[in-house]
């Protein structure tokens, strides 16, 4: 099985390019000192991790002019069931053992146009030049486009680095971030502070700010902190994915909720991908603002948070503002 990539680090200068036979993993424990472009599922028990083992790695100088579109007009071929999940979701956080949960959706659309996935990517990095944009395809997982704001795990030589981001509001808004928005980031930054306890030193964090991220902006909070000695970056995967950014609290009940509510399949959206240990450097980014392209037509996949203060149609507006940041280049 052969995979390749481009991808485009937030406010890189250039892409890289990755290309090579792709080789499966069994669970993200078995992650240590390989090096390549990781791509991991949802459900790491339902789909397989994938590796991409580069015959090549090459620098892409500049590639982010804006290519001109024939755009067509998208139609909606299938969804998956939103609106009916919505009080299943919600009544199982209102009345019920979750904290949070995370209820997303997918919408095929057709047509593309006469322009390639390349020429998204390369309009994708032109538009939005501080998030992580990246374009992979393997036989296993398909062609997936993303447009990403959030870290899972960055790792150096010393350091390691990686976020809170949750609550959504449009872009340029002066509102103030409302408690819902406000709790569910904190819920966030509390489990990834306790999560990460056990392995890491000298961690330190910095207080919740906005950043935008296409139409949309969030509370973010950042951490920095250094492995113990002993601990491999798989084990801080395997205890990290899935934040409650993009599944909810308790982990294990949350994810097995969504899986059997939800009415489809996540397959690789609101997993995690990037380059393993690829120039002496690992960025795993969350697979979010994501498309899947089949042929002329494009999956496109959102999610939001559902709070006990949750309503169908400002978290059905949030979804549909996500979606915006690909179906815009499509």
């Amino acid at each position: 099985m052969y995979g390749h990539c481009v991808y485009r680090l937030p406010d890189a200068s250039k892409a890289v390019r990755i290309g090579g036979d792709v080789k499966t993993i069994d669970k993200l424990e078995d992650i240590r000192e390989q090096q390549g472009y990781l791509v991991a599922p949802f459900d790491c028990g339902r789909h397989k991790i994938l590796l991409i083992e580069p015959d090549f790695v090459k620098a892409i100088e500049d590639p982010f002019c804006y290519v001109k579109r024939d755009r067509q007009e998208l139609k909606v071929v299938s969804e998956s069931p939103y609106l009916q999940a919505f009080d299943v979701f919600h009544n199982a956080v209102a009345n019920g053992p979750f904290h949070k949960l995370v209820l997303s959706r997918a919408i095929k659309m057709a047509s593309i146009g006469t322009q390639t996935p390349v020429d998204i990517f390369t309009n994708a990095c032109a538009m939005y030049p501080h998030q992580m944009v990246t374009l992979f395809e393997t036989d296993e997982s398909g062609a997936w486009l993303v447009i990403t704001p959030e870290i899972l795990v960055s790792a150096g030589e010393y350091c390691c680095r990686t976020m809170a981001l949750a609550g959504t509001m449009p872009a340029g808004t002066r509102e103030k971030w409302s408690d819902k928005n406000r709790q569910e980031q904190r819920i966030v930054s509390d489990y990834i502070n306790l999560t990460l306890a056990p392995f890491v030193s000298d961690m330190s964090l910095s207080k919740p700010y906005s950043v935008n991220a296409g139409g949309v902006k969030h509370l973010r909070t950042d951490f920095e902190f250094a492995l113990k000695k002993g601990i491999g970056l798989g084990s801080v995967l395997t205890a990290l994915h899935p934040t409650p950014a993009v599944c909810g609290l308790p982990k294990e009940k949350a994810m097995q909720f969504i899986m059997d509510n939800e009415g489809y399949d996540r397959e690789y959206y609101s997993g995690f991908s990037g380059p393993l240990n690829i120039w002496g450097h690992t960025d795993l980014f969350v697979t979010l603002r994501c498309a899947r392209f089949d042929g002329q037509s494009a999956t496109l996949f959102a999610g939001g948070g559902i709070m006990p203060e949750s309503e169908l149609g400002s978290e059905e507006m949030e979804t549909r503002m996500k979606m915006g940041t690909v179906e815009g280049l499509i």
